[in-house]
């Protein structure tokens, strides 16, 4: 509980810089203050990461960036840091069809290749992360739950051609299969891939390890079954 403390001090200490991501950003913050607060009861951690998390959807409707579109500090990590706390209750949506649509609405897009973006490997890992997130927990059968099932095979086929091209042991985009394969989707085709991953990596580990507080909100976040 002292580590978590001292965690918690230091976040709340530290000045805020314009990063709104997920990996070193307000939303990783939110992520562990939220936490922090649920688990040991800390009305002022839970205050700031109010906070944090509004800044985040400021910056969202002012027109988030679509250059950055990967999972530590771009657009889809957002996505998946803010569905994280819809699921988990830190965040009330109404209509989560709504609330996600622009985010939806692009991994749709990149999913259909048109325009072309050149993601590569990794970004194309962060797009399909958030789509499984949105399939896998909002049990409702609508419209764009529907789109995204039918569009994520998209992502998981493209990234199979990638993978048959790239040198990249691809940390990201083993953890997406993992949780893909714990869901039992396209069984024989994750299998396959993460086979291939497997045979050619030197150190199995999700992510690259991450020392401090830093990164606090990807962890947990990789860590949880949504």
């Amino acid at each position: 509980m002292k580590l978590l403390d001292n965690i918690c001090q230091q976040v709340l200490s530290e000045e805020v810089s314009d990063d709104t991501g997920l990996l070193n950003g307000k939303l990783g913050k939110a992520i562990f203050l939220f936490e922090y607060a649920k688990s040991c009861n800390v009305p002022i951690a839970e205050e700031q990461a109010y906070e944090l998390l509004q800044e985040v959807l400021d910056n969202l409707s002012e027109g988030q960036s679509e250059k950055n579109l990967g999972l530590t500090n771009g657009l889809f990590g957002i996505g998946c840091g803010i569905h994280y706390l819809y699921a988990n209750g830190f965040l009330d949506i109404e209509d989560p069809d709504d609330f996600f649509s622009a985010f939806d609405f692009l991994a749709v897009k990149i999913a259909n290749n048109y325009p072309p973006i050149a993601l590569g490997y990794e970004g194309l890992a962060a797009v399909a992360l958030y789509m499984l997130k949105r399939i896998s927990h909002d049990k409702h059968n609508g419209s764009s739950i529907g789109l995204l099932k039918e569009h994520f095979i998209y992502l998981i086929d493209r990234l199979h051609e990638l993978q048959l091209t790239t040198s990249s042991q691809g940390e990201q985009v083993l953890a997406l299969l993992l949780e893909i394969s714990k869901r039992g989707y396209y069984k024989t085709r994750v299998e396959a891939m993460i086979k291939h991953l497997m045979d050619k990596r030197t150190v199995v580990m999700p992510f690259p390890k991450i020392q401090g507080y830093a990164g606090v909100g990807l962890q947990i976040l990789n860590k949880t079954v949504l």
